[in-house]
């Protein structure tokens, strides 16, 4: 985030400002609901049918059937793979080709055999 400053006349001076955000708030753990809210049913459980009344018996009930839960990782720190140069510059040359009309050599191919078919009547 860029830097920001202000002029404070009672300083007689330019200070920064800061966002205290993460200063102030209160330490200790997040903690989850396991109800689904006031008004709420309960929610449709859509691969088994049933009506759970719980976040913790959905999450029961997708484990029983080998379902996995998207959106919960928590390993923030892993890296993205790098990719290799020479992938990057096949994959321009093959873009570079189907714009001109000729994907993996496609139309090179339909050029020749039009070629060989004109010259196969020309010589009949």
């Amino acid at each position: 985030m860029r830097t920001r400053f202000r002029y404070d006349a009672d300083l007689d001076a330019v200070v920064e400002i800061r966002n205290n955000y993460f200063e102030e708030r209160p330490e200790g753990p997040s903690l989850i609901r396991d109800d689904l809210g006031a008004g709420v049913n309960g929610i449709k459980h859509l691969p088994s049918g049933k009506m759970l009344d719980s976040k913790s018996a959905h999450y029961r009930e997708n484990k029983a059937r080998g379902l996995v839960h998207v959106g919960n990782e928590t390993n923030f720190a892993v890296k993205r793979e790098r990719v290799d140069p020479n992938e990057f510059g096949q994959a321009v040359k093959d873009a570079g080709d189907q714009l001109k009309s000729n994907w993996n050599g496609v139309a090179s191919e339909r050029r020749t055999e039009r070629e060989e078919r004109a010259y196969a009547e020309r010589n009949r």
